[in-house]
């Protein structure tokens, strides 16, 4: 019988040249695994990448990598035949879910360099036809649904 033991990941944030404990996130691994009890810098939760220095460049970059093999995957449909209405639904269920997928919580750690390159692959989409020509910027996305999650928070209490 093989015993599983239990390890700590931690990341630590570095804030005024000082290293602030932030979370234990526990994880199963065997005792004979050389990733237990190392330091990482970056840890993904949920599909959300977390840095030792909040930074969101990491995630935002995995996001638009991601997005642009949709992208072609848009463009084989359109050759294919799928209409207008078809395209800009697809392109809103998959690319922009994971656009906005926790921004609400993330947004402000953005630098507006993360926000340029979002607003660029969303210039990009509009131009090939994959994005509606009248999709806002991501800053207008943004406000939008901060402004529907107050109104449920405000709703519900």
């Amino acid at each position: 019988m093989h015993v599983k033991s239990l390890h700590f990941v931690c990341i630590f944030l570095h804030i005024c040249n000082q290293f602030e404990f932030l979370s234990n996130f526990t994880r199963k691994c065997s005792t004979t695994d050389s990733r237990c009890g190392t330091r990482v810098t970056t840890l993904k939760i949920l599909g959300f990448t977390i840095t030792s220095t909040l930074s969101k460049s990491d995630h935002i970059c995995e996001v638009i990598k991601s997005c642009a093999q949709t992208q072609y995957a848009s463009r084989i449909l359109l050759a294919h035949g799928l209409s207008d209405s078809g395209l800009y639904t697809v392109f809103r269920s998959v690319a922009i879910t994971k656009i906005i997928y926790a921004s609400s919580a993330w947004s402000g750690f953005a630098n507006k360099r993360d926000v340029q390159r979002i607003d660029a692959f969303l210039r990009r989409n509009k131009k090939c036809g994959l994005c509606q020509p009248v999709w806002p910027d991501y800053e207008r996305i943004l406000r939008y649904i901060v402004s529907i999650l107050v109104s449920c928070i405000l709703r519900t209490s």
